[in-house]
């Protein structure tokens, strides 16, 4: 596909205090048959059924674009940024 790619970059503080894997819980998730999950509630969901989305429940933009939840995208590349 010609010279596409992705560039990522992580910056941490490699001093950061690292979780205690013994503190770990299973992470609990539904089904197809039955998705409820004790203590939560389902908002909303969506089927995908067909080769295209549902435009009525779906939209998307193309290009880069800086929106108000602090973090920018643009093609090819991906940034996140907090902004506090």
């Amino acid at each position: 596909m010609g010279s596409n790619y992705v560039n990522y970059t992580f910056i941490g503080n490699p001093n950061a205090p690292r979780p205690d894997v013994s503190d770990q819980e299973d992470i609990v998730i539904g089904t197809p048959s039955n998705p409820a999950i004790d203590g939560m509630n389902l908002i909303w969901q969506d089927e995908f059924s067909g080769t295209s989305l549902d435009m009525s429940k779906w939209n998307y933009e193309q290009g880069y674009y800086l929106n108000d939840v602090s973090e920018y995208m643009g093609l090819g590349q991906c940034g996140i940024a907090a902004l506090y």
